[in-house]
């Protein structure tokens, strides 16, 4: 969007408010000069932005109830001040005129002394200057279209909807890894929980089967003090059969572990 200059726009405010002046200007000497209102009553019936003339015959009824009027006290400073602006311009003046680069009056406000009284109805300004071609920049940056179709909107719809679908891809996929880690780290606990389950069990079968040894071989110790009667190789063979016993006893409840600790291991492996 141009940048409009600051002088462009100081100049086209002044002129703008002097038109404005002007136009307030004639309005208020065509109320308040009775010569003009008797000598041009059809320029008032022309002009459908000026009061009638019935209302302001009626302005001198309205001051007798009290009302005020542009001749009353309450409205005598605003009349006062009212002069001090330059005449209005005659009516065949050409418009172009009212552009020249002159001196212009600062703008003060109207004062109003009375409580009750009102300012004059505005009237916006008829000016026909052609502000296109005093001010170009300003003239083009008010008709600058505020929306503009985007370079490369096509693409870049395509874009949005590919990164929108490729976020969504990334959220789906970090969630199945952080689902993979969480079911990891359960698996690793749970084989660590079975090893040491299986460290104990290991401990308490070597422990029974140590204590279930003393205990076969204090019977049999006991038996043969009792009997006394069995010879040494009654007493191997007796022996033998119960080691054998007891390693057959200790092979099962081994291998029973082992199976259970390869399983373990082989399905944390296809996990990982």
């Amino acid at each position: 969007m141009p940048l409009i200059p600051r002088e462009e726009l100081l100049l086209a405010g002044k002129k703008k408010l002097k038109n404005y002046q002007l136009r307030r200007q004639s309005m208020n000497n065509l109320k308040t000069d009775p010569t003009t209102r008797k000598q041009r009553p059809s320029s008032l019936l022309l002009d459908k932005s000026l009061p009638s003339l019935s209302s302001l015959q009626s302005m001198d009824s309205f001051s007798s109830i009290g009302l005020p009027t542009p001749t009353s006290p309450c409205c005598r400073d605003f009349v006062k001040d009212s002069t001090e602006y330059p005449s209005s311009p005659p009516l065949e003046k050409k418009a172009t005129e009212l552009t020249s680069t002159a001196a212009k009056p600062s703008f003060q406000p109207f004062p109003f002394t009375h409580k009750h009284s009102k300012p004059l109805r505005h009237e916006r300004s008829q000016s026909v200057i052609d502000y296109s071609t005093q001010f170009p920049n300003t003239w083009a940056c008010s008709q600058t279209r505020i929306l503009e179709p985007l370079h490369k909107f096509d693409e870049a719809m395509v874009w949005m909807q590919q990164n929108s679908r490729l976020s969504t891809e990334n959220q789906r996929l970090q969630k199945a890894l952080d689902d993979e880690r969480s079911c990891t780290i359960r698996l690793a606990e749970t084989l660590a929980q079975t090893e040491l389950e299986l460290e104990a069990v290991t401990a308490a079968t070597v422990s029974a089967a140590s204590e279930e040894k003393i205990k076969t071989e204090t019977e049999t110790e006991t038996e043969k003090k009792e009997c006394g009667l069995l010879t040494a190789t009654e007493v191997e063979e007796m022996l033998r059969q119960v080691r054998a016993v007891e390693r057959r006893r200790w092979s099962e409840i081994v291998e029973r572990l082992e199976r259970q600790v390869n399983q373990l291991r082989t399905d944390h492996k296809k996990l990982k």
